[in-house]
């Protein structure tokens, strides 16, 4: 899984009462360049920081997708329409 997918396991673990065991590994362990920003880190500790706010965000202090990357490995875009 992406770090999009790791991303959004980090969040739900860190809910209050959330007491299952979480697979979230680093975001390097996988893929050398993930589209997350920032990428997920894993300290000496074995800890998992979540990423500090930055005040050019308006939803600061969460992983985001970086459009450039996204854009760079993109390989087809279809459009589905009703």
């Amino acid at each position: 899984e992406l770090g999009i997918a790791s991303a959004q396991a980090l969040a739900i673990a860190t809910l209050p009462g959330f007491v299952y065991p979480t697979d979230i590994e680093e975001s390097q362990r996988w893929f050398w360049d993930d589209i997350i920003d920032p990428l997920i880190t894993i300290s000496k500790d074995g800890l998992i920081e979540w990423p500090s706010p930055e005040p050019h965000f308006h939803d600061s202090g969460k992983y985001k997708i970086d459009i450039h990357k996204l854009e760079k490995y993109t390989v087809e875009i279809l459009e589905f329409k009703n």
